[in-house]
């Protein structure tokens, strides 16, 4: 059987981007994956002189180009690496992800995009899942550490596999279908999204589980609603906000229930509350350009911190409020409704709008704005832009 070059394509992109192990070294992978991505896009540059995505790509570089200076100017004065190398890595893999999807989407091969993403992302939970129920691998990392990284990454990971099914099998929640296999799988796989965000531990899984089945459930028929960078704005800003607020929230007796009830967790969830008093002190003279990419733990740790405990903080702390406008900017233009107002009310496109909203929920108490939800945003908005251009629109 004769594999597609597109279908490599996918795979090493999905492996740059999505994946990631602690298991063996896996940066030197990464680098090798970098090299080679980037000589496939260069090998269809003339597929990408075509593009119409001139918007959302101005506002990357932009955000690009802020990340690698304000990372540049925090080069010196940290141990575990170097925020402006970092960055360059990350900007890469970003940008090489954006040009992918753009020459996917100009051949009108987003959905194989999906269909590998699928099968990488089963074959990953797969093999996650086998190792943290049958083994004691984990074990010997603390019993923290798992094939994919932290409790979290294995839980984020099971919302990549649920939202990438949906997208490849056109499933839809509101409607019985003559067969009921697809719909018997995702309810499997919501099954063990539950199952394993137990056997890690991870309240915020169980959490994302039930915010996920809801987003998908809403978005049936109110796509457009979320389909809004505006909408999208305010959700961000909420999740940001939340940091401000936290004690006000946690004063109200249902939410209080709900915690130490419901989830099982103390009222200072985890201690989040005395990490959000005392970000204000250490951003002290930062505030503007941060600390640079990637040097949050170190940088918090210095306070007896792991991490900001909130997605939007995060990026603040790393590149201050100058590069995160940016970012919230590219992002929101990304998330828009297109121009032409029209309803696309497709599957992948729902379960990609479910998953960044349940990423962005989450974010109020978690870190969940890594290169793969960037990723997911910019996967979406090809999606959208193809679903445009073969005039598929569904209502």
């Amino acid at each position: 059987m004769k594999i597609k070059i597109s279908t490599i394509h996918a795979v090493l992109v999905y492996l740059l981007v999505f994946f990631s192990t602690t298991y063996i070294s896996y940066n030197p992978i990464k680098y090798f994956l970098l090299v080679v991505v980037a000589m496939m896009i260069a090998s269809n540059i003339k597929i990408l002189s075509r593009n119409t995505y001139r918007g959302l790509n101005v506002g990357i570089a932009f955000f690009c180009l802020a990340t690698l200076i304000v990372s540049y100017i925090n080069r010196n004065g940290y141990t575990d690496r170097n925020p402006f190398l970092a960055a360059i890595v990350f900007t890469a893999t970003l940008v090489e992800f954006v040009l992918t999807v753009e020459m996917f989407c100009q051949r009108e091969e987003m959905q194989n995009l999906i269909k590998v993403f699928y099968r990488m992302t089963l074959l990953v939970v797969i093999a996650t899942d086998f190792l943290i129920l049958f083994t004691t691998i984990h074990l010997q990392y603390g019993g923290n550490v798992f094939l994919v990284g932290t409790k979290f990454q294995v839980v984020y990971m099971h919302f990549y596999l649920i939202s990438f099914f949906i997208a490849d099998k056109n499933v839809r929640l509101r409607t019985v279908r003559e067969s009921s296999l697809n719909n018997a799988i995702l309810v499997l796989f919501f099954i063990m999204t539950m199952t394993i965000s137990i056997e890690v531990g991870a309240a915020t899984g169980i959490v994302g589980t039930v915010a996920l089945l809801l987003f998908l459930w809403l978005n049936e028929k109110n796509i457009g609603l979320f389909l809004s960078g505006k909408i999208f704005f305010v959700a961000l800003m909420a999740s940001l906000l939340f940091v401000v607020f936290v004690e006000v929230i946690l004063s109200n007796s249902v939410v209080t229930y709900v915690i130490t009830q419901l989830l099982g967790k103390d009222v200072t969830l985890s201690f989040r509350t005395l990490i959000y008093s005392m970000l204000p002190n250490i951003m002290k003279g930062h505030w503007l350009w941060g600390f640079g990419y990637g040097t949050g733990y170190e940088v918090l740790m210095r306070h007896g911190i792991v991490d900001a405990q909130n997605g939007v903080f995060d990026w603040i702390q790393q590149i201050g409020i100058f590069g995160t406008v940016l970012l919230v900017m590219w992002l929101c233009i990304a998330m828009k409704r297109p121009k032409n107002d029209y309803k696309i009310n497709c599957s992948d496109v729902r379960s990609l709008t479910a998953l960044i909203y349940v990423f962005v929920s989450l974010a109020t108490v978690e870190i969940t704005f890594s290169s793969d939800f960037l990723a997911a945003v910019v996967l979406l908005y090809g999606i959208k832009m193809q679903r445009i251009q073969e005039g598929e629109i569904l209502k």
